[in-house]
């Protein structure tokens, strides 16, 4: 006798951290999402440097939870895996749409979205953006790549409307020199312009480094 799947659509509790207080002198709101293996409590102390009267961070964590790096470890979260991947995408896509609009009525004209991710959370912060069209100002990945399971060719317009920036330390065991070329062969394909900065540093978010570029993402338009 064989087996046979099922899938049932369930009412479940995510989470998430935020920074800074949301209001009218508020600037910019972000969407931040973490890598694989870590959590949004820790990952949101990244940004809290900034300024908490101009910027508004939203933190989710993934809704995938595990033991790291195995059973008596730290629990940690994840967005996604292979198995059921198409669901998984379906499920964190609407839970950050869902997020992002909680707070939609303090949102006005001028408020500019900044769309962050790390590691794992740039794919998923890219496919949320390509699934719901949010406007936004800037979108910055941090040593991540964009998902191939994308057509931006249709989204040119949508993907014009502000800054791309990409940040890689120079000691990133996940980002080479080949899967850079691999990366700006692929978005030249997609019509897609990236601007590239690095630091010297590893796989993580470095603090200083993120603060110092956004002192100059945020602040400038154009050619960096």
């Amino acid at each position: 006798m064989n087996s046979e799947k099922h899938s049932l659509k369930v009412e479940r509790t995510a989470h998430y951290f935020t920074l800074g207080e949301i209001g009218r002198d508020t600037k910019f709101v972000w969407l931040a999402c973490h890598g694989y293996g870590q959590t949004a409590d820790k990952f949101i102390r990244k940004f809290d440097g900034l300024n908490s009267n101009e910027h508004f961070i939203i933190a989710p964590e993934g809704l995938s939870k595990f033991y790291w790096p195995g059973v008596g470890g730290i629990p940690v979260a994840s967005w996604m895996t292979s198995r059921d991947r198409l669901m998984e995408i379906e499920d964190y896509v609407h839970y950050l749409d869902t997020l992002f609009n909680i707070y939609s009525n303090a949102y006005h004209s001028k408020t500019q979205f900044v769309f962050f991710g790390f590691s794992q959370g740039c794919a998923t912060i890219l496919r949320y953006l390509a699934h719901f069209q949010p406007r936004f100002s800037h979108i910055i990945l941090w040593a991540g790549s964009f998902p191939r399971d994308i057509d931006y060719r249709n989204l040119q317009t949508y993907f014009q409307q502000g800054d791309l920036h990409l940040i890689y330390g120079t000691q990133d065991q996940y980002v080479t020199t080949e899967s850079l070329d691999q990366e700006k062969l692929f978005l030249q394909n997609q019509s897609l312009t990236l601007k590239t900065h690095n630091f010297d540093g590893d796989h993580r978010v470095d603090k200083k480094v993120l603060m110092a570029y956004l002192n100059k993402i945020l602040t400038c338009k154009g050619d960096l």
